[in-house]
């Protein structure tokens, strides 16, 4: 049901942080990689509308953590691979990054989706023009969620999976 959030799961809140204990599926679950990940965090942006009886059109985009399909390996022995969370902090700092980043991106979609609100208030009615419109928000939409799996796989890329400490801001000077 809309706004109700699964025991399964996390919604996330600005100053709700994952804990080790939030990641519940077993070891290397889903693993594709011949290098064993020692965390594994699985979240989702969940865009949904519905028009009520009244004829409002209700938009709803959350973003929860799901407890199980993530995982934290805590130093256990994955196939032929014995994995050390030297430290387990820095590890857990980087899932909750990328549960941070999917909020970004919901965050994104409802900026898109606030101002096709106004674009439609502020335009004639016509109806090809309100069907063209929401054509665009969806595209839109899907882009917006395309783009959060490469800012997930850049971020990866430059911590080695949180193994690494957090990349820093090249000097600039701005």
């Amino acid at each position: 049901m809309l706004g109700q959030t699964p025991l399964n799961s996390i919604c996330w809140q600005e100053h709700v942080r994952l804990k080790q204990r939030d990641f519940t599926a077993p070891v290397g679950m889903q693993e594709t990689s011949e290098e064993p990940y020692v965390a594994s965090s699985f979240s989702e942006v969940r865009v949904s509308s519905f028009t009520t009886a009244e004829r409002r059109v209700v938009f709803e985009v959350t973003v929860r953590f799901i407890k199980d399909k993530s995982w934290f390996d805590q130093g256990q022995t994955v196939g032929n691979w014995t994995s050390v969370v030297r430290n387990p902090d820095r590890l857990l700092a980087h899932e909750q990054l990328h549960f941070d980043i999917a909020e970004l991106i919901a965050r994104r979609i409802r900026k898109v989706h606030a101002s096709y609100q106004v674009d439609k208030i502020n335009q004639p009615q016509a109806l090809l023009r309100s069907e063209m419109h929401l054509a665009l928000l969806k595209a839109e939409i899907r882009c917006l969620l395309a783009d959060r799996r490469a800012l997930d796989d850049l971020y990866d890329e430059q911590t080695n999976h949180g193994l690494l400490p957090e990349p820093s801001s090249s000097g600039s000077g701005r």
